[in-house]
Order: C-alpha cells, then structure tokens, then sequence
C-alpha cells in the first residue's frame, strides 16, 4: 500500500454534510445501532453523547482524493531521499484506487440514508457561498461527460488493439498512438474530476440527492491551507481548529440529523464541546474499504 503523506492529516479533513429530517431516531432504537445494521458500515463510535443531547452529527471517515501536484508535493518534502517521477505515479495511483473504493462505498451507504432516513440535502467541503456557480456548473459539465466516457472507452480499446497490429516505425503508429494519448488524458480527467467532486456529487448528479450547500467560512478555509507561499507542507493547529470551529458552526444552524463525510483523522469532538455542550450527539462511522492505516 502506498505510503500516506502528512499532507492528509489536513487534506483529510475535508468535509462533506448532509442534513435530513430526524427519521433515524423515530424507531425507539439508537442511531449508532440502527447505522451498525446499515450495508458497507465496519464499525460505529459515540464520541459524545450528552444526557440532554437532541441532534446528532454522523461523521462518516473519507479517504479523500487529493490533486496529483499537492500529493507530489508531499510525498517530496517528507522524503529524505530523491522520489522519481514513476515513484510518483504508482503511488499516487494506489491513492486514486483507495479513493474510489472508499466512495463506493459511501455511495452504498448513503442511498440507504437516502431511501429510508429521508437525506435532501448536502454541505460539501471545500465549498464556499461564492464557489457555488462554479460548482453547479462543474456538476452539469460532468453529466455531459457521463454519457459520452463509454464511447470513448471503446475507442481507446480500439486504439490498443490497432497499436499491437502497427509497426512502431511507421507514421499510422505515430498518429495511432498521439490519438490514444489524447483520449486518455480525457478519460482521466473525467475520473480525476469524479474523485474531486466525492460521493456526495456523484449523487446529486445522479439526481438522488436534492442540493449541494457550502459548509466552509472562506476566511477559515484559506487559513488553513498547509501549502505555504514556497509550497511546502505547513500545518498549523491552530488554524484548523478554526476551520472546524466554522464548520460546526454551519451545521448548528441547520435542525435534523447531520451526516459528515470527512477524514478519518478529523475529529470534531472539541469543536462540538465547545460551541454546543449539551445539545450535540457526535457519532463515527468506518466503512469497510476504508484503508486500516487511520489517516
């Protein structure tokens, strides 16, 4: 398994909210016992659970993707030694496939939310009241996209196949192969940019989720981001404690269970004690493809 940069213990961090009306605690049974029943759930902690708590904020660990220059990056400032280029690319491979294994399964997870506990809407991180044109329209982009990636895929199988029946010496093969590159880099923008968007996206592309909300304060979020001015890897605690301080502070406002998609390492317990002592459950929920290193 590839080695997991300290650039994740901030980049993890990111966080995705839905709120839905209460319908999980309406069957007399707990939440946290209800989600140890629910498909793709490995295991489930209370974190806290005050005696007059009367919401409850489900954090769900991510495995969140991060952008191949910010995970090249990290893994060259934490190394001690010279990292290659294909070093680079097998990791960062590894990363793409763990990423999509642990939003798969998030999926699952939330359809069910979505089928019988009512979820509607969905704060997403990275997201502020000023990026959300920006976003719906990325989301529209990407539909587009969805229906046309099929085709291409088989083209680019085409491609292969014509490549192994070329003589690599010849002008057809040059053209072949510039073709199939230029495919592939469309093909893995396409994945790239569905990683990028997360589950909670993919949903609402997929028309299952209602809306997108942004859950970042702008001031917060630009604060905390450990890329410093000579781009190296740079965390301070104490800015992210203020990030997380505005992320709750988003989900107070809004009634009904909260579920929280966010890294695993990403820990809300303080934040919650701190600005809601006594109203707050605070619940998290492991998937099972969620990588066992605990980043």
């Amino acid at each position: 398994m590839a080695r997991k940069p300290i650039f994740f213990a901030w980049f993890l961090c990111t966080t995705f909210a839905t709120a839905f009306e209460p319908k999980l605690e309406g069957s007399g049974a707990t939440v946290d016992t209800l989600l140890r029943k629910l498909p793709t759930v490995a295991s489930v902690e209370v974190l806290l659970n005050p005696v007059e708590a009367e919401r409850s904020f489900i954090h769900i660990k991510d495995w969140h993707f991060v952008p191949r220059e910010m995970f090249a990056a990290d893994i060259r400032s934490t190394s001690v030694s010279p990292v290659t280029d294909a070093k680079i690319e097998q990791q960062f491979e590894e990363h793409l496939r763990e990423v999509a294994l642990v939003q798969d399964d998030q999926i699952k997870l939330l359809r069910k939310l979505i089928e019988n506990h009512g979820v509607r809407r969905v704060f997403c991180e990275g997201l502020a009241d000023n990026d959300m044109p920006i976003y719906r329209a990325k989301l529209r982009v990407l539909k587009q996209w969805q229906s046309e990636i099929p085709e291409l895929q088989e083209q680019l199988q085409g491609l292969n196949e014509s490549l192994q029946q070329l003589s690599n010496d010849t002008e057809e093969y040059r053209a072949t192969l510039e073709l199939r590159e230029e495919f592939l880099r469309v093909v893995l923008k396409y994945r790239g940019e569905l990683l990028r968007i997360g589950a909670v996206g993919r949903l609402v592309m997929a028309n299952e989720l209602e809306a997108v909300l942004p859950l970042e304060d702008l001031d917060a979020y630009q604060r905390a981001n450990p890329l410093n001015a000579n781009g190296q890897v740079e965390l301070r605690q104490a800015d992210i404690d203020a990030r997380e301080d505005a992320q709750v502070k988003r989900l107070l406002k809004h009634r009904g269970v909260s579920v929280v998609i966010l890294g695993g390492k990403h820990d809300l317990s303080d934040n919650i004690s701190k600005l809601a002592p006594q109203g707050i459950r605070y619940i998290t929920v492991t998937t099972n493809s969620y990588p066992n290193s605990g980043l």
